[in-house]
């Protein structure tokens, strides 16, 4: 064969190289279109819920009252400076200090209390949102992968929120629950179910809401429980997860289901979402009824924690 014959023409071998380099571009290009998650290729969706996050939450272990108030000093913490606009500290408290029972002003505790709490608060309110946002992404793209399938059943059960004759997620029953605890509601039953933190159940099981367990070993039994009763006053490793089961309990367990059907009414309606509307729903969180009602109420009034619920309602 000669030399000729074995020599690629000039006008073949220029297609060979142009396609040698266009190829491998436009295969790249589909292989990132691929890729790219359906919901990026879709209008942006828009969280129905978004409360004010904290910045890197900072767990904090002050050993004694003053050390506490002075860790909010240096950051000119105080509820009128958030009842103005400003967002609270990302401090997470563990547990109260070692000295909080001393004597002090009732208003310096007071104040201490409810600075000390609201972080916390705001922190699950939070995590509960994040939760929600996905929700609302699922929801509206059903073509989940199998990562986010499994995600979206562990939370439907974690809500109570599975269909008992089909096993499926009721979507209504599950957003209606995921949903966020108003800041004055929950520093208001806190004051009151822990006596401003002064509690056995408080001290020693960082148990702030009174939250009632019947599991042998998992709480702390009341002085004065009465003969044949054996329910203990739930305890937790930290003050943050007594949040998280206060908030949990409100969002899941019966005896709420009509707190969480107004809170749905007032947002589907755009109104805010406040602790004194939904405190008239808490008769059976309390032996008292109404009673405990007007405390919670009063409770919010009293200390003007009302304009604290604008961290969830937006400013």
């Amino acid at each position: 064969m000669t030399d000729k014959a074995r020599s690629t023409p000039p006008i073949l071998l220029h297609l060979l190289v142009m396609l040698a380099i266009v190829l491998p571009v436009l295969g790249m290009a589909a292989l990132v279109m691929d890729m790219q998650p359906t919901a990026q290729l879709r209008a942006p969706l828009k969280a129905t819920s978004r409360p004010l996050i904290l910045a890197q939450p900072k767990l904090i272990r002050p050993r004694t009252v003053s050390g506490l108030s002075s860790r909010y000093e240096s950051v000119g913490y105080t509820l009128e400076s958030v009842r103005a606009g400003d967002p609270p500290p990302a401090f997470v408290l563990v547990t109260l200090p070692g000295d909080w029972t001393k004597e002090m002003p009732s208003e310096v505790r007071k104040s201490l209390f409810f600075r000390a709490l609201l972080p916390l608060v705001m922190q699950v309110n939070g995590e509960i949102a994040a939760t929600r946002d996905r929700l609302i992404a699922l929801r509206d793209h059903p073509d989940m992968s199998r990562r986010d399938r499994v995600w979206l059943n562990r939370t439907a059960k974690r809500y109570r929120a599975i269909e008992s004759k089909t096993g499926s997620v009721d979507w209504d029953a599950l957003m209606r629950r995921v949903d966020l605890v108003p800041p004055s509601l929950a520093l208001a039953q806190g004051a009151l179910e822990s006596g401003w933190g002064r509690s056995r159940f408080a001290r020693q099981g960082n148990a702030l809401f009174g939250q009632w367990t019947w599991t042998e070993g998992e709480g702390i039994v009341p002085k004065d429980r009465e003969e044949g009763k054996t329910h203990a006053v739930k305890s937790y490793r930290s003050l943050l997860a007594s949040v998280r089961g206060y908030m949990t309990n409100l969002n899941t367990a019966g005896p709420y289901t009509r707190l969480r059907k107004a809170r749905e009414k007032a947002t589907a309606a755009g109104k805010p979402v406040t602790g004194r509307e939904l405190a008239a729903y808490l008769d059976k969180y309390s032996e008292e009824g109404e009673v405990y009602v007007k405390k919670v109420r009063s409770m919010i009034s009293v200390n003007k924690l009302g304009p604290l619920d604008q961290l969830i309602n937006g400013r």
